[in-house]
């Protein structure tokens, strides 16, 4: 169980990471959110979008250093900005608890 003050880092990180999703291209928003929130894999992500796996390979490390340069642009607290970009693909991967209301602890 998560102190307080972890509740609130972890709220920071949050917010950090969802602003940054929100200043993302809609397209990368999409790509993002079939693989982190709904946990498909490529090819399935290709089967939906209609392209081959390489394309959306290609794109998902695109839209990965596109979420990166955004967390690192964003104002907000150093400590929640060093942990969302040390560890990005387990807070992205948060965000699927987070959009169904599960706790993340």
């Amino acid at each position: 169980m998560l102190s307080p003050s972890g509740v609130i880092a972890q709220r920071h990180e949050h917010w950090l990471l969802l602003r940054a999703l929100e200043r993302l291209p809609d397209d990368t928003q999409l790509l993002l959110g079939l693989h982190y929130v709904q946990g498909l894999r490529s090819r399935e992500i290709a089967d939906v979008l209609g392209v081959t796996t390489t394309t959306v390979t290609t794109r998902l490390s695109r839209a990965r250093d596109a979420l990166r340069e955004q967390v690192a642009t964003l104002r907000a607290p150093e400590a929640a900005r060093h942990a969302v970009l040390d560890d990005l693909e387990a807070w992205a991967h948060s965000l699927a608890g987070l959009v169904a209301g599960e706790p993340n602890d």
